[in-house]
């Protein structure tokens, strides 16, 4: 029950609860280990981004340099359409 919502019935009981080792108090309860929340979030990262990568395609400008290179017969490299990129402007 939250601490704001309770009666003083309840807030006694669990005062009684707690002296006699029935149940702990908030602020002595275990806290969630953070090692153990990142590993956590690594998996969930890991397997967004595995979700991902099989269901999008290649990337747009990856899409271009395999369609340049079919035509040509020397290798088309992404540094060589930099002047191509607006975000340097």
């Amino acid at each position: 029950m939250s601490l704001w919502t309770e009666t003083p019935a309840e807030r006694q009981q669990g005062i009684t609860d707690e002296v006699q080792g029935k149940k702990r108090r908030v602020t002595d309860a275990p806290v969630e280990d953070d090692d153990a929340q990142e590993v956590i979030r690594k998996r969930r990262q890991k397997s967004v981004d595995d979700h991902t990568r099989m269901k999008r395609g290649a990337a747009l400008i990856e899409q271009h340099v395999e369609a340049i290179s079919k035509y040509y017969t020397t290798p088309v490299h992404v540094d060589n359409l930099r002047h191509f990129d607006l975000s340097r402007y």
